[in-house]
């Protein structure tokens, strides 16, 4: 849903809009399993968010509802929503101590068959392309950036809780920041070094060493 919004968007504004699962998550782990909600993790959801949006503000300007942009929209957010379902699926799970690797194995083969079958129903011809660099994009996407991904972020939602993993999501945009100023020459402007700060702070209030001690404690 996030790469179908993506033809309709920028990805800075989907990028905006997915990191709103850590509010729908808080959300949702309150309504599913009544998990009490701290201070600490709202105020830092608050600030985090408030960093995305100023990183992006000026895509966040130019927005529009022409065209097909609010049709990017309807299907970023309910690309949003369909996470954190599975966020609460993952809890669920994960209450019954299965292993990672093979819960991660099982969502990734009920995913590809999905894909598959949605696939056939569009009328998608299945075609591999043989260049190089799509074996070796594929090969990366698939053993780092899905199984030792979701390995490594179902690990730690076991053991520090949904709402302080799933704040890795908000930092995805600030590390590809990172990232693009020394392989891109990305230009650093005041709002995005304060939305990088405030995402660091807000790291600190949701992921902090007071609550992690109660949990080992």
């Amino acid at each position: 849903m996030v790469y179908e919004a993506q033809e309709h968007l920028t990805s800075a504004m989907a990028s905006v809009i997915f990191s709103a699962i850590l509010i729908v998550n808080i959300f949702n782990s309150w309504l599913f399993f009544r998990t009490p909600i701290s201070k600490e993790v709202i105020i830092g959801a608050i600030i985090g968010l408030t960093g995305i949006v100023l990183i992006f503000w000026k895509d966040i300007g130019d927005f529009s509802f022409e065209n097909k942009a609010l049709y990017g929209l309807v299907i970023s957010l309910l690309g949003v929503l369909a996470a954190s379902i599975g966020n609460m699926v993952s809890v669920q799970t994960q209450k019954y101590q299965l292993p990672v690797m093979q819960m991660n194995a099982y969502a990734m083969g009920y995913g590809a068959l999905l894909s598959l079958l949605i696939g056939l129903v569009q009328g998608k011809a299945l075609i591999y392309d043989t260049a190089t660099s799509y074996s070796i994009s594929m090969i990366y996407l698939s053993l780092f950036g899905s199984v030792l991904a979701f390995g490594a972020y179902l690990t730690l939602l076991r053991r520090i809780g949904i709402h302080k993993a799933t704040y890795v999501v908000v930092m995805f945009p600030a590390v590809a920041l990172l990232i693009s100023t020394f392989f891109e020459d990305f230009v650093w402007t005041w709002p995005i070094a304060i939305g990088i700060i405030l995402i660091g702070i807000g790291n600190l209030f949701v992921v902090n060493r007071k609550d992690l001690s109660k949990k080992e404690s």
